[in-house]
């Protein structure tokens, strides 16, 4: 047998809901796969999924299928950080704030900074970039960073994480470099950028 997974939110007929996956087998028992969903456009939704016996006597009868979040953040800082999909060598810092560059038209913008009085409308979803929608970023009041930040427009925003924390994340373009860049606010600039996908230990100068 083969299973196949989809995305669906069914809350008040939201648009986010993906194709169905390829199917994944369960014979490989101890192998973890990549599962991809397509959302729009050639992006997909990634996630982790991997097999195993269940232990004791179940295991004549038994598998167990684990879904997992493709990445995790862990912030061990003492401020908050952005995170960001972003290629440093194809954006170079620039600072922008949220209100508007006169050089970008409006569509072209893959993120917002969203204001206070926004937030009541309940449009924040993780899912937006992989439809091709605008992001909305927190509100900086909320967030603990400022209203300014150097990274492009054209930058794919994934989250905010504050001191200790621990997020999930999907990369919101898989069609674009798997590059993420790390941003700590107004008076920094982001970091050069990563793969997200080697696993390693950097050292990132942040100025």
């Amino acid at each position: 047998p083969r299973l196949c997974m989809q995305l669906f939110d069914s809350e008040n007929n939201s648009p986010y809901t993906s194709s169905w996956s390829s199917g994944f087998g369960l014979e490989s028992v101890g192998v973890t796969q990549i599962v991809g969903m397509h959302c729009k456009d050639g992006r997909s939704l990634e996630v982790s999924v991997s097999i195993s016996v269940a232990p004791g006597r179940l295991s004549n009868y038994t598998k167990i299928v684990r879904i997992c979040p493709r990445y995790v953040v862990v912030n061990q800082l003492s401020q908050p950080l952005r995170l960001w999909q972003d290629n440093s060598i194809l954006h170079p810092n620039l600072a922008i704030d949220d209100s508007n560059d006169v050089n970008e038209s409006k569509d072209s913008r893959k993120w917002v900074m969203n204001r206070a009085e926004q937030e009541s409308s309940g449009d924040l979803n993780q899912y937006k970039s992989l439809f091709g929608i605008t992001t909305n970023i927190a509100s900086p009041e909320d967030s603990g960073m400022g209203s300014k930040t150097t990274a492009d427009s054209a930058a794919c925003f994934i989250a905010t994480i504050q001191p200790s924390g621990i997020i999930s994340f999907h990369l919101p373009d898989t069609r674009a470099d798997r590059l993420l860049r790390i941003d700590l606010g107004s008076d920094w600039n982001l970091s050069c950028s990563f793969n997200a996908d080697m696993t390693a230990e950097y050292v990132l100068e942040i100025s």
